[in-house]
C-alpha cells in the first residue's frame, strides 16, 4: 500500500483530535509532536498521519504571511474552481511558471547548484523559455479547438522578471496556493458594495446545495431559496440581513463559480465534457477525393405520376393517393472534402437506409 507523504515544516502548529501540537522533528519511528496542553510528545508514522489527516483529525492551519495584499488574502478563501473562466486560465498560466522556477529549484537542491539562482537574468531566461513553450503548444492541432484561443495564445506576452519575481513572492507566502495567482482584476475601478460575511456564506452555500443540481434549477427558484434562507437567518440571529435582487444574485453566481463547475454539477458529466474539453480535430484532407462526404436530404417537392395528380398533404389523401401520387424524393450528395466539388448524386423515392 503506497501512503501519501503530507510535508509541512518544522515548527509548524497543527492540530491532532483537536488539541493543539508543534512539529518538534521527524525520526526513523515518524513524526514527534509536541502537546501545547501538558508538554508530551507523541510520535505518528506517515500511515498514521495519512489516516488522520484524511479522516479530519489532523489539521495543519494555514498561517498567511503578514505581507501578503489584502486582496489575496480574500481570494484564499476561495478554491480556484470557483473564480470565473478567464481568471482561472490567467492563474494557471502563471502557475506554469512558478512551478518551473520551483522545479528547477528542487533540482538545484538535489546537488546542481548551477541550474537556477534568484535573481533578475535567471527569472528573465525562465520567462523566455515557458512563453516560447506555451507559444508552442498553442501550435499543436486539437489542443485549442477554439480560433480565438489560439490566436490569444500565440500573442502572449512574456513577463518580466519583476513580474515573475511578484508572482513567486505570492505564491510561496500563501502556502503555494493557485488561488493566490488569481488577478485581482474585482478590486480595480469602482468599489463594489460591500455584502455582508454572513450573506455571502448563505448565498454560496444555496448554489451548492440547490443550484448545482442536476434537476437545473433557474435563477429566480434559487432567488426564492435564498431569500427564505435569509428570513430564516434573520429569525435565529437577530440579523437584518437584506437578500440580493434576481439580477444581482445572478452576477454574484457567474463571478464567484466558474463556468464548468456549473456545467459538471448542473448537467451530466458527458455533456459538460463535450462542451469544455478540447476536441481533437481531424486532418484536413490534402489530395482530391481523398475523403467523400456523403448526406441525405428530403426535398420539398412532390412527384406525380401525372398531371392530375394533386399533392400527398391533403384531407383525402389516402384515396386520391390511387390518382398518381408519387411522395417526395430523397437527395443524396456525395461531396468531395478537399475540393468541395460535387462527384456524384442520386434522386429517389426510396428513403436512406440510415434514416429508416
Amino acid at each position: 500500500m503506497i501512503v501519501p507523504f503530507i510535508n509541512f515544516p518544522l515548527g509548524s502548529s497543527v492540530r491532532i483530535e483537536d488539541v493543539t501540537h508543534t512539529y518538534m522533528s521527524r525520526e526513523q519511528a515518524g513524526c514527534v509532536f509536541r502537546s501545547e496542553v501538558d508538554g508530551r510528545t507523541v510520535t505518528h508514522g506517515s500511515k498514521e498521519i495519512a489516516s488522520l489527516y484524511f479522516s479530519g483529525k489532523f489539521v495543519i492551519p494555514r498561517q498567511l504571511h503578514p505581507a501578503l495584499p489584502a486582496g489575496i488574502r480574500e481570494n484564499l478563501r476561495r478554491s480556484l474552481s470557483e473564480f470565473p473562466d478567464h481568471r482561472q486560465a490567467e492563474a494557471e498560466r502563471r502557475l506554469d511558471y512558478v512551478m518551473t522556477i520551483d522545479g528547477l529549484e528542487e533540482r538545484r537542491k538535489n546537488g546542481d547548484g548551477t541550474l537556477f539562482r534568484r535573481n533578475a537574468r535567471r527569472y528573465a531566461s525562465v520567462a523566455r523559455a515557458v512563453a516560447s513553450l506555451r507559444r508552442r503548444r498553442a501550435g499543436v492541432p486539437g489542443l485549442l479547438p477554439d480560433a480565438a484561443a489560439r490566436k490569444q495564445a500565440r500573442a502572449e506576452a512574456t513577463p518580466s522578471a519583476p513580474t515573475l519575481r511578484d508572482w513567486m513572492r505570492r505564491w510561496e507566502r500563501s502556502g503555494r496556493e493557485p488561488s493566490a495567482l488569481v488577478r485581482l482584476d474585482d478590486r480595480k475601478g469602482r468599489k463594489p458594495r460591500e455584502l455582508a460575511p454572513a450573506l455571502v456564506d448563505l448565498m454560496a452555500e444555496a448554489v451548492r446545495t440547490f443550484y448545482r443540481q442536476e434537476e437545473g434549477p433557474t435563477i429566480r427558484l434559487l432567488h426564492e431559496y435564498v431569500a427564505g434562507r435569509v428570513q430564516q437567518h434573520n429569525r435565529e440571529t437577530g440579523d437584518r440581513l437584506t437578500p440580493l435582487t434576481e439580477t444581482a444574485l445572478h452576477r454574484f453566481v457567474t463571478g464567484r463559480f466558474g463556468a464548468r463547475e456549473l456545467a459538471e454539477a448542473r448537467l451530466k458529466p458527458r455533456k459538460a465534457a463535450m462542451r469544455f474539453d478540447a476536441k481533437r480535430r481531424r486532418a484536413s484532407p490534402k489530395k482530391a477525393c481523398e475523403v467523400i462526404e456523403i448526406d441525405h436530404v428530403l426535398l420539398d417537392v412532390t412527384v406525380v405520376r401525372d398531371r392530375g395528380g394533386e399533392p400527398l398533404e391533403t384531407e383525402e389523401g389516402s384515396h386520391r393517393r390511387k390518382r398518381g401520387i408519387a411522395g417526395r424524393p430523397w437527395l443524396t450528395l456525395a461531396i468531395c472534402t478537399a475540393t468541395r466539388c460535387v462527384v456524384g448524386w442520386s434522386i429517389s423515392l426510396d428513403p436512406p437506409r440510415t434514416c429508416r
